[in-house]
């Protein structure tokens, strides 16, 4: 059986096979400025002929919503007529139909055909579910279990899916359903699910694809300055009009171990680091934004697979810079649910190169917070 057989073309192009140019808190901003209308570039003209005369070139917001989410795009182009509406159209032609193949909410899905497909049968899947998949599956392992795209199960039984916490009998039922080495590769285009009973989620590297596959789309049309945010995840390609990088902003937690009203404004707590970035992703994942209090106590969105719980001895906050936002997106989350000694062999494990972390821990009573780095070349 071939799934996702309705996979627009658009996002074809993210396959890693084909395409080799290719959280929470994070605020992408312009030096020059972020509102809607498009930045001028103020330089003079002084570079030697051929290169673009800097007054020339706008920087274009474009934002929309999908995916459960808000995104904002900002395109670099030196034609006078940009076409925003044509552009804008591209860009949501490109959502909707990677929402078709993750979503999880909508049956008709390719990713919810695969939930409720019967166990030990080869199942053929489009590109972007199998590198979203592998991704995964190699956390899984990094992390030896602690991040899991078979949680599903547990993840329905808990809020914000429902309003209260499941009891001990319902968390230790679903948790039996939860297993990663119950799905095994067959190739590249291929999976067979060993268990009827095995459900999966990826959100924790579909957003982050989905940003890969938008920087592409965008630079395939000649775009190839330009900034992609969806949900607080960011992909950004070559540089702002006089050769100015793109600057990241990384949110700081709350000052205290109280956690931070869910509603409050993005960056009201200051910045925690600014950073640079040039052909690069990064993405952040943390437990104070995304949370429920349930039977007395805070229930992140993120869970230790294993347990089924919050861990109490992760981190409060990773943010993780990498090549691609599929993989930023994926290890930001991962590395939620691992201690801080243990960060290490997961990157090892986990073998991707060019990954910078900065992880953010709280110290004694949570009224301070300290960073650490690390780096997989």
């Amino acid at each position: 059986m071939r799934l996702g057989s309705g996979l627009r073309a658009a996002a074809r192009p993210c396959s890693a096979r084909s395409v080799s140019a290719i959280g929470l808190a994070v605020i992408a901003f312009a030096v020059s400025g972020c509102d809607r209308a498009p930045e001028r570039a103020g330089a003079t003209p002084s570079g030697p002929p051929g290169v673009a005369d800097p007054s020339s070139v706008s920087v274009h917001h474009l934002s929309g919503t999908a995916l459960g989410t808000t995104w904002n795009v900002r395109v670099v182009s030196e034609a006078a007529d940009f076409d925003r509406s044509s552009t804008t159209r591209t860009i949501e032609e490109t959502l909707r139909a990677l929402d078709q193949i993750y979503s999880t909410w909508r049956s008709d899905s390719e990713l919810s055909e695969l939930n409720v497909h019967p166990a030990a049968e080869r199942i053929e899947v489009s590109d972007p579910l199998g590198e979203v998949l592998q991704i995964a599956l190699d956390l899984a392992a990094a992390t030896e279990g602690a991040f899991d795209p078979t949680v599903l199960p547990v993840l329905l039984i808990q809020p914000p899916r429902v309003s209260t916490a499941p009891t001990a009998e319902a968390l230790s039922s679903a948790r039996s359903r939860v297993d990663f080495r119950k799905i095994e590769s067959l190739g590249e285009d291929s999976v067979r699910k060993l268990s009827s009973e095995t459900a999966i989620e990826l959100s924790a590297v579909a957003k982050g694809y989905c940003v890969d596959a938008v920087s592409y789309v965008l630079f395939a049309s000649g775009f190839e300055s330009h900034l992609v945010e969806i949900g607080g995840e960011v992909l950004c390609r070559g540089q702002k009009p006089g050769e100015q990088p793109w600057r990241i902003a990384i949110e700081a937690p709350p000052p205290t171990g109280s956690e931070r009203n869910q509603n409050a404004a993005m960056g009201d707590s200051g910045v925690q680091r600014i950073v640079e970035l040039r052909d690069r992703a990064q993405a952040t994942s943390g437990h104070y934004r995304q949370f429920v209090q349930s039977g007395g106590a805070s229930r992140s969105h993120i869970v230790d697979a294993r347990s089924g719980e919050t861990p109490v001895d992760g981190p409060i906050s990773v943010s993780v810079s990498a090549p691609t936002c599929a993989v930023a997106d994926g290890l930001a989350t991962a590395l939620m649910v691992v201690p801080e000694s243990g960060v290490e062999a997961v990157l090892e494990r986990f073998g991707r190169g060019g990954v910078e972390v900065l992880a953010i821990y709280r110290d004694g009573d949570g009224a301070k917070v300290r960073e650490r780095d690390f780096r997989f070349d």
